[in-house]
Parts: structure tokens; C-alpha cells; sequence
């Protein structure tokens, strides 16, 4: 992320399945724009395998990166952008989140959930000037 500074660029550490670290980075942000006016969800992995085969823990990381720690980015900053009147959210999907193919099934799951998470968003904050597309 270092050369990007030389365009401008403020990188932030985040990790979004660290509730410490997605926390201080919206407030870092607040601290040096005093607004968010878009959330770009772009964390995410891949790993495949029979679901029979792929382990649980490997499993709920996948959810925890994939869904569950984008979730909650939206959650932070979502009353900041009703306050705001404003904002735009973006979720960065795959074609995996509208079919399924052989031994992706627990990234389709996520990926799944992912586009539903936003289809939901769209409908509880559009009212309030927030946009959310995929």
C-alpha cells in the first residue's frame, strides 16, 4: 500500500474480523474527513473443497471474512451515513453468488448470503438516501 501514497492514497490497517481494527478505522476516517460517504466491501476469500472435507473452522473463517465481517462494516458506518443523509455502499460479489459449481460450496454459501445481505440493505436504507449495490 506504501506507493499508493504518492497518489493520494491514506491506506488504514483494517482486518474486518477484528472488531478493534474496523472500529479504529472508521473512527480514523470520522478523525480526518468528518464523514464516509462510501463503504467499498471488498474482503473476501476462495478455498475449495468437498463440503464433507472442508473443516469448520475453515468454514466459519470463510463466513467471518466473506459475510459476517462485512456485515458489520456496513453496520459501522450506516448511521454515520443516515445522519449524513447520504452514502454509498458497494459489495464486491462473484458469479458464485448467483450460481454453484463442484467443490465451492462453502464459498457459494458466502457468497450467497452476500448478495442477500445487500438486497436487504438496499430495501432498509434507501429511504435514507444510502445506496447499496453489488
Amino acid at each position: 500500500m506504501e506507493p499508493l501514497k504518492a497518489y493520494g492514497v491514506h491506506p488504514i490497517e483494517l482486518d474486518v474480523t477484528d472488531e478493534h481494527l474496523a472500529k479504529a478505522a472508521i473512527r480514523e476516517i470520522l478523525k480526518n474527513e468528518g464523514r464516509i460517504d462510501v463503504l467499498y466491501n471488498n474482503a473476501g476469500y476462495g478455498s475449495y473443497g468437498a463440503i464433507e472435507s472442508v473443516s469448520l473452522e475453515e468454514a466459519r473463517k470463510k463466513l467471518e471474512e466473506n459475510l459476517i465481517g462485512i456485515a458489520r462494516m456496513c453496520q459501522l458506518v450506516t448511521p454515520i451515513m443516515r445522519f449524513q443523509h447520504a452514502g454509498r455502499i458497494i459489495m464486491t460479489s462473484s458469479i458464485g453468488g448467483k450460481l454453484t459449481t463442484y467443490l465451492c460450496g462453502r464459498y457459494h454459501v458466502s457468497k450467497f448470503g452476500l448478495e442477500s445481505l445487500a438486497n436487504s440493505l438496499r430495501m432498509e436504507l434507501a429511504s435514507f438516501g444510502i445506496w447499496v449495490s453489488v
